[in-house]
């Protein structure tokens, strides 16, 4: 599984390969996108740090 996280201005804030777990702790507040490949296809959500 591939998960990629990008800010809403577009820019790549983080990359992870084979994870079940992501660590945001260290994001600023703000509304990101996650885009999550898997071999059964590919998913993309928003998600709101406070």
């Amino acid at each position: 599984m591939d998960i990629l996280q990008r800010k809403i201005q577009g820019r790549k804030i983080l990359y992870f390969e084979n994870t079940n777990l992501i660590d945001v702790s260290n994001l600023q507040s703000g509304l990101y996108i996650t885009r999550i490949q898997t071999e059964d296809g590919l998913q993309v959500s928003n998600f709101i740090k406070k």
